[in-house]
C-alpha cells in the first residue's frame, strides 16, 4: 500500500501525541502578517507570547537548559527524528498537514512518536540550536527555504546531506503534496523514493 493511500481517524492521530507538546515563551504569530517574507519575520521575533495547553501536555525537554532554550514540538522524539516545517496559520501544524506526515510515518514504518515536528516559522531556530534539544539523527525539513537553519550547505530537495552526525532531507512545502493531480503524484514519488534511502527501507 502507498502510504498516500493510508488514512487515519483525527482521534486515533490526536491519541498519538496528547501528552507530548513541550511549550515555551513563543513568537505572537497573531502579530505576524500571514505572507510575511522570512526575512521580515526573523526582524519581528521579538514579540512572545504564553501557549496555554492542558497541563498534562506540557513536557520540560531538558530541565539544564535556560527557558529561552527550550523547544515547542509535537511528538516523543524516541527516534531522534526531526520534521521542520513553515505553517504560518497555527502554532504548530494544521491537522491536514498532520494526517499526511502521519501517511508518511505509518509507510516508514514510524508514528508521531518517533517523532519531533517543529514549527520553524513560529521557532526560528538554527540548527544548532534545535540540537541543543531535539539530538537529532535525521532531519526532514519541508520548507521553501532552509536559511533559518543556518547550515553551511544548500542541497535540492530530495538529495540527502550528511552533517554534525545528522542525515538532512530537504523536501518541498507540505502544501505541495496536498493537491490530488499529476504533479502532486510525482512529487510523492520522488518524496516517497527519497524516504526509502533515507531510512533504508526495502
Amino acid at each position: 500500500m502507498k502510504f498516500e493511500d493510508i488514512q487515519l481517524p483525527a482521534d486515533y492521530i490526536a491519541s498519538m501525541y496528547k501528552d507530548t507538546l513541550v511549550i515555551i515563551d513563543n513568537p505572537n504569530i497573531n502579530d505576524q502578517p500571514q505572507n510575511a517574507p522570512i526575512q521580515e519575520h526573523l526582524k519581528e521575533k521579538t514579540a512572545t507570547t504564553t501557549l496555554q495547553p492542558n497541563k498534562k501536555q506540557v513536557v520540560q525537554a531538558d530541565n539544564n537548559l535556560d527557558n529561552a532554550t527550550v523547544l515547542p514540538f509535537l511528538g516523543e522524539n524516541k527516534k531522534k527524528i526531526a520534521i521542520l516545517v513553515w505553517d504560518e496559520t497555527v502554532p504548530f501544524i494544521r491537522e491536514e498537514w498532520l494526517q499526511f506526515l502521519s501517511n508518511i510515518l505509518l509507510a516508514c514504518k514510524l508514528n508521531i512518536g518517533d517523532v519531533a515536528i517543529v514549527n520553524q516559522y513560529t521557532t526560528i531556530q538554527t540548527f544548532k540550536a534545535l540540537q541543543q534539544t531535539l539530538q537529532s539523527n535525521y532531519c526532514i525539513m519541508f520548507l521553501s527555504d532552509m536559511q533559518t537553519l543556518d547550515l553551511p550547505f544548500v542541497v535540492p530537495a530530495y538529495r540527502m546531506q550528511k552533517h554534525s552526525n545528522c542525515s538532512f532531507l530537504p523536501a518541498k512545502p507540505l502544501s505541495t503534496y496536498l493537491p490530488d493531480d499529476a504533479i502532486t503524484k510525482e512529487e510523492k514519488r520522488k518524496l516517497w523514493l527519497s524516504l526509502k534511502n533515507l531510512f533504508n527501507l526495502k
